[in-house]
């Protein structure tokens, strides 16, 4: 009897760990999934072809520069890209090569001239223009030159001093842009940016200051026209959303094409595991990495997903060897990868590549310039062996997935390698680089490339979210109506990604930045980067002509295929019946428009 109770007390936890053991078998390889169908189609190839040129808009603004300064030259080629985005047709008029031709043959005029002493009789006559019923947008920051001081009244300026004080920083009042109202933004002292003091009469309409007080936008009635006037001297390509919406105030309603897309990119996602131990995981959460990453941080994204009804794109790594000579083994290991792939599919997701290893397709010559530690491929070949590789070992565990997202390691590739994926993988599609790079990464602008390949760029990093990501996000808001955001799970386990705070206070400050764009862009589609990649091509393929009257906003949309969206500025009034879209306000005067024609109408009611 007594044998038969020791049996007993051995073998009844024997089985609940076989039937445990079973139990998670199951959970990690017999994960069900369905990968889901895309939301858009690819464009046929005969509209992506039939993209109207500039020669297909009408002009509708004039842009001044004066090219012998190299500030005004740089505030005109940020303009010039805003204006070809927005569908405004544009003359270019270097002041120092061409006479000005008559302004009452233009709608608007941006002016690109910090010193107006250059244009002679033709500034008065510029106002005069205004006064009459024309559009001026002030590109440059105000000088406090004689030219200047002749007008400032004009453009609602009372008071201007005569020296340059530093700004750290701005405050937006108004919400002239997406989310905009008491938006904050601090650079710095050190950023060494300027401004001289100004004071504005109260017939203006102050949209942003400095942290000094300083007005860095505002507006003015100007006789039956309107002058709008940046004070700020930012000009990359970070700020477009901030003087696309400056531009979009100069008429009573307007409106401009945008790609609507959120997506988060998971970079080496599904890829292997680091093992043992980390000194900020165990530091805050006392397990062994993998389980970390099992139990706890795969959980936590899953919640976030479904909480804000996010997709995520996952990028496949196959291994972290540095082999750029072939053979390329495969990676026997793979249930790790099953079990994440399968769940990120199940929720909606889907996989993309990142590479057999995360070796960036760089051949010899090619200049690391000494920021990373990376090998270069010894050939062609290898390269291309190594994706065939990665490509059969991705097709072996998720045989439903097209792979069509493609995302070079640390964000470098050379254009060979760029090259080499367009020839020989047609079912990649999309290639995401950085939208603003830092030196060696691929910088991309979101737009088709004449090979058929989709550029959609990512455009902030990391959980650890600081004031200039939040900038960049925020301008892109008003200038693309996306948020494109890649992470990467390793993020937590190094202290110059966030690491030495924790997951939880990282996961906390992502949290709140998806919770932001919920807020503040409810209407944005959360995409993969596939779909949204589609987006891409039908926002690239269009361009539009508006006719505004006294009650209405039409929208001539060439080339449309099944769908576009717009930007759409009310300034005086609300809009009424909207025929071949419907309309979401996104904040006070804002909103965005489906449409579903080619032409839109959309009655403004005073």
């Amino acid at each position: 009897m007594e044998f038969q109770k020791m049996l007993k007390a051995v073998i009844f936890p024997i089985v609940l760990l076989l039937l445990l053991a079973v139990v998670l078998l199951i959970e990690r390889f017999g994960i069900k999934y369905t990968a889901q169908a895309g939301t858009l189609d690819y464009l046929p190839e005969s509209v992506v072809e039939n993209k109207p040129d500039d020669s297909r808009l009408p002009t509708e603004c004039m842009l001044l520069v004066d090219s012998s300064v190299s500030y005004s030259v740089e505030f005109y080629t940020q303009m010039k890209f805003i204006l070809e985005s927005m569908s405004v047709g544009y003359d270019f008029i270097d002041i120092r090569k061409t006479d000005i031709p008559d302004y009452g043959e233009y709608n608007t005029v941006v002016l690109c001239i910090p010193d107006f002493a250059v244009m002679g009789s033709k500034l008065q006559s510029l106002f005069n223009w205004v006064n009459d019923g024309g559009r001026l947008f002030l590109l440059c920051p105000i000088e406090p030159t004689t030219a200047v001081r002749t007008i400032i009244y004009q453009i609602g300026v009372v008071e201007m001093g005569g020296e340059y004080i530093p700004i750290s920083g701005l405050k937006i009042k108004t919400d002239f842009m997406i989310g905009s109202k008491n938006f904050t933004f601090n650079w710095g002292i050190d950023a060494g940016l300027s401004a001289v003091t100004l004071r504005l009469s109260p017939d203006t309409i102050i949209h942003v200051v400095s942290d000094e007080s300083i007005p860095l936008l505002w507006e003015r009635e100007c006789g039956k026209g309107r002058v709008v006037v940046n004070h700020l001297s930012l000009s990359g390509k970070q700020s477009r959303g901030y003087y696309a919406s400056a531009y979009s105030l100069l008429d009573d309603a307007f409106a401009y094409p945008v790609i609507n897309s959120s997506t988060i990119f998971i970079d080496d996602f599904p890829s292997p595991l680091p093992s043992g131990f980390n000194p900020y995981i165990n530091k805050f959460n006392n397990r062994d990495t993998e389980s970390f990453f099992t139990n706890v941080w795969w959980p936590d994204m899953m919640s976030l997903a479904k909480q804000y009804g996010l997709k995520y794109t996952g990028l496949l790594i196959e291994t972290y060897n540095d082999e750029t000579e072939g053979p390329f083994e495969r990676n026997a290991i793979v249930n790790r990868y099953s079990y994440f792939g399968r769940m990120l599919l199940g929720m909606g997701g889907e996989i993309g590549l990142h590479g057999y290893n995360h070796q960036p397709i760089c051949f010899k010559g090619f200049d690391y310039k000494g920021k990373v530690d990376y090998n270069l491929w010894e050939n062609y070949d290898d390269a291309l062996s190594a994706l065939n590789e990665l490509k059969s070992f991705s097709s072996s565990l998720f045989k439903n997935q097209e792979f069509s997202v493609y995302v070079p390691p640390s964000n470098i590739i050379s254009e060979e390698g760029q090259k080499l994926i367009t020839d020989n993988f047609p079912n990649i599609k999309t290639i995401s680089g950085i939208y603003i790079k830092e030196d060696i990464e691929l910088e991309q602008e979101f737009c088709v490339t004449p090979d058929g390949i989709i550029n959609y760029p990512r455009v902030i990093a990391g959980a650890d979210i600081d004031s200039f990501d939040r900038w960049i996000v925020f301008n892109e808001l008003s200038f693309h109506y996306v948020n494109s955001h890649f992470i990467h799970p390793d993020d937590v386990l190094d202290p110059e990604r966030g690491a030495d705070k924790g997951w939880s206070v990282m996961l906390s400050k992502l949290t709140a930045h998806v919770k932001w764009i919920d807020g503040v862009a409810p209407s944005i589609r959360k995409l993969t980067a596939s779909d949204g990649a589609k987006a891409i091509q039908r926002y690239n393929t269009i361009s539009v002509k508006r006719t505004l009257t006294d009650k209405m906003l039409k929208l001539d949309i060439d080339n449309f295929y099944d769908s576009a969206y717009f930007i759409v500025r009310i300034k005086d009034g609300k809009p009424g019946t909207v025929v071949g879209g419907s309309l979401d306000e996104i904040n006070t005067g804002l909103y965005i428009l489906s449409a579903d024609s080619a032409k839109v109408e959309i009655s403004i009611v005073r």
